[in-house]
C-alpha cells in the first residue's frame, strides 16, 4: 500500500493469506510509516529522523536525519536500491543508496517538489508546485523529462502508478482534478 499511516511502538508485518507473520519492527517513539518497494519507510516523532528497513526481514538499512518532520513524510519515496526525497522548503531532490549510506545524486528544481512522488521501470516521477512532472533515471539522476500537465495547473501531487499508467492531481483543494498518462 502507498500513504503515510501512524502507529505507536511497533509494526508488525505479515501474509494476509497465510496469516504467517513475516518481520517485527520495535521502534521506542511514535512513528509515520509508508510502504515504498520491498522497504518500509518510517518518520520518527520530534526526531526528523527517517528509517528506511527491509520488510521481509525487518532489518534497517537506512537511518538519516533529514529536519522535516511529517509535514514532508509524503515527498519520500524508495525502490530495491535507494531512498529518493524531496527536500522540504527548498527546490531539491535527492537520493540516497541503501547500501553506500550515503547521497548519490541531487538536482535543483525550478519549482519546490510536492507530495507524493513515485519510482517505477527506473523512473523517478516527482510533481511539482509549478505544473509540472519530472522523470529522473533512478539511478544516475540523470533528468529525462520536463512536462507541464496543464497552463495555470497549480501544483502536481498524489503521483500514483499503476497497470501502466501515471495518475495524478493537480490544483489545491477544492480546485483538484485528476489526470492519467501513459507510461512504459
Amino acid at each position: 500500500t502507498d500513504g503515510a499511516f501512524y502507529s505507536n511502538q511497533r509494526l508488525v508485518i505479515g501474509d494476509l493469506e497465510t496469516e504467517e507473520r513475516i518481520s517485527e519492527i520495535v521502534i521506542d517513539d511514535g512513528f509515520y510509516f509508508k510502504i515504498a518497494g520491498s522497504y518500509v519507510l518510517f518518520v520518527i516523532d520530534d526526531q526528523d529522523l527517517i528509517l528506511a528497513a527491509e520488510i521481509e526481514t525487518g532489518q534497517k538499512v537506512l537511518e538519516k536525519k533529514f529536519g522535516f518532520g511529517f509535514d514532508g513524510f509524503g515527498l519520500t519515496t524508495a525502490d530495491e536500491t535507494r531512498l529518493y526525497r524531496g527536500l522540504t522548503g527548498s527546490t531539491e531532490v535527492v537520493a540516497y543508496d541503501f547500501d553506500a549510506g550515503e547521497e548519490t545524486w541531487r538536482d535543483v528544481l525550478v519549482d519546490e517538489p510536492h507530495p507524493g512522488m513515485v519510482v517505477a521501470n527506473g523512473v523517478l516521477y516527482v510533481g511539482t508546485a509549478g505544473g509540472s512532472i519530472l522523470g529522473y533515471d533512478a539511478e544516475t539522476g540523470e533528468r529525462l523529462f520536463e512536462h507541464a500537465v496543464e497552463a495555470g495547473s497549480g501544483d502536481i501531487h498524489n503521483l500514483v502508478i499503476t497497470d501502466g499508467n501515471l495518475y495524478g492531481m493537480t490544483g489545491q483543494d477544492a480546485d483538484d482534478s485528476v489526470f492519467r498518462f501513459k507510461i512504459n
